[in-house]
């Protein structure tokens, strides 16, 4: 498949705020990716991929400032 054939979709999400930052890092690695991955192979997604920052750095990253705790891409 070309490169021209695909499309990039990135996702931010929000965190619970009745979730700590594990909490919610652990929900979505280890509940969310295994229940998409079946839908996204069904609709030929070539690659999944979850991106999560510690605190530190989001405190540091635009992320903070527009409000998202993790976004996937």
């Amino acid at each position: 498949m070309s490169t021209e054939e695909l499309v990039r979709v990135t996702v931010f999400a929000n965190r619970n705020p009745k979730l700590s930052e594990t909490e919610f890092n652990d929900h979505w690695a280890n509940k969310h990716g295994p229940l998409i991955t079946s839908w996204l192979q069904r609709h030929g997604i070539v690659k999944y991929v979850q991106v999560s920052f510690p605190l530190p750095i989001k405190n540091l990253a635009c992320m903070k400032q527009c409000g998202f705790s993790s976004y996937g891409c």
